[in-house]
């Protein structure tokens, strides 16, 4: 198992040291950092602002810093527990269906999983240098998350407490104004891959354009924003 060699070969080269294991997991790290593409679908209705939204798919595309490569996807979709019943806005915006609501776990299980998985790869509590969110926009870790977690008297995972707009980083690299994700991809001559507002599909694209401004932009991707509720 390539980790566990890896860690062999990291203990032989570490001096004996107290904190010896800490030290080891920081050390570990040090060279995988990661970012995590995400793009939530929620609830909505046309034009009616004070909808409360409930995330109907939690995508999130891990893209490996070094390689600039994706290595895993992690994508459920969530049963909204307000207003079970998604609208017909809803379904033709994000083509997501009743069914595939209807079949999935609610947020709170989903929020588990999403920890499993950040576990698996040994990133439970990841701090944002480590792992780092990237979203279009800063609504999906801004608001609508917390705001549905706080509804719902969850938690917002500790690795979701900080983010990267990419939107920010386009600007920066490019010099002019991001508008939206398709906007993005094609001021980079890049095509649109999917269904636009399916999440994971969304997803996808947005690491597209992070790859392509970090690899071939000069663009550096780093945290541009974190929830109010952190210190």
């Amino acid at each position: 198992h390539q980790q566990h060699h890896h860690q062999q070969h990291q203990q032989h080269q570490q001096h004996h040291h107290q904190h010896h294991h800490q030290q080891q997991h920081h050390q570990q790290h040090q060279h995988q950092q990661y970012l995590l593409v995400m793009d939530f679908e929620a609830t909505c209705e046309k034009d009616d602002r004070k909808w409360k939204n409930e995330i109907i798919e939690f995508p999130v595309v891990l893209v490996e810093r070094s390689s600039m490569r994706i290595i895993d996807e992690f994508r459920e979709m969530v049963r909204p527990t307000e207003q079970p019943v998604l609208t017909s806005f809803c379904t033709k915006l994000t083509s997501i269906t009743q069914d595939q609501v209807d079949a999935a776990d609610d947020l709170q299980s989903t929020l588990t999983k999403f920890k499993a998985w950040m576990a698996k790869h040994g990133l439970q509590d990841a701090p944002s240098d480590v792992a780092l969110p990237v979203t279009c926009g800063d609504w999906d870790l801004r608001t609508c998350l917390p705001s549905e977690c706080k509804r719902k008297g969850l938690q917002v995972p500790s690795a979701l407490q900080a983010w990267c707009n990419i939107k920010h980083v386009f600007e920066t690299a490019m010099g002019s104004k991001a508008f939206g994700m398709d906007g993005m991809l094609k001021s980079l001559n890049m095509e649109l891959i999917g269904h636009h507002h399916l999440g994971i599909d969304d997803a996808r694209n947005i690491a597209r354009i992070a790859m392509e401004l970090a690899g071939n932009r000069g663009a550096v991707i780093e945290k541009t924003a974190k929830s109010k509720s952190k210190s």
